[in-house]
């Protein structure tokens, strides 16, 4: 029990170093993404480079990239981010304390839903900029006799879906151990 112990006060502490460090840089970068977004260098020349798979393109005219959605998108990965790592903090709160399932449970299982919700909502917001952005290219620039077709792939990643269930099964684990903790608690 000491083992656990230790390694759940090693875990808060890089935690929460972790927490801090990502939420300041992550602050001040998404600052500097902001204020940098009407700054005409900046969309012009990430604007005017088009990478698709292995061929980069440098195009006269500035693409309409939707800048503001991505900033969004970059806000709420920082809100989520922070959100799981506090919900992952209460988990190990029990755990330093040597009593690994007095409420752990119901944390792991609002981590669970977290990753899961969140993750969903961030890999369909990237899919919905990927395709806004393909539909405002003008297509005309690379259709010509040569090109017979022109065809664009936007990934959604939905890699996420394991941790998820692998933590929301977790929390029913949990939710037994506690169970048998109480009932071991009534029994004496």
């Amino acid at each position: 029990m000491e083992r656990l112990r230790k390694t759940a006060r090693v875990l808060d502490v890089v935690a929460r170093i972790a927490f801090w460090f990502t939420m300041v840089v992550g602050a001040l970068l998404f600052l500097l993404w902001a204020l940098n977004l009407r700054d005409p260098f900046f969309t012009s020349y990430m604007g005017g480079l088009l990478m698709a798979g292995n061929l980069n393109f440098t195009l006269a005219e500035p693409v309409n990239f939707p800048w503001g959605a991505m900033l969004v998108l970059a806000a709420l990965e920082l809100v989520v981010y922070g959100c799981t790592v506090q919900i992952f903090r209460r988990v190990l709160r029990p755990m330093k304390e040597g009593r690994p399932f007095d409420g752990a449970a119901r944390q792991l299982r609002r981590l669970a839903w977290v990753t899961l919700a969140a993750n969903l909502v961030l890999s369909l917001g990237e899919y919905f900029v990927q395709l806004r952005f393909y539909r405002g290219l003008d297509l005309r620039v690379f259709l010509s006799e040569q090109v017979l077709s022109c065809a664009s792939q936007v990934h959604l990643d939905l890699g996420f879906l394991g941790p998820g269930i692998f933590l929301l099964l977790l929390s029913f684990v949990f939710h037994y151990g506690e169970e048998l903790q109480r009932q071991a608690d009534e029994t004496l």
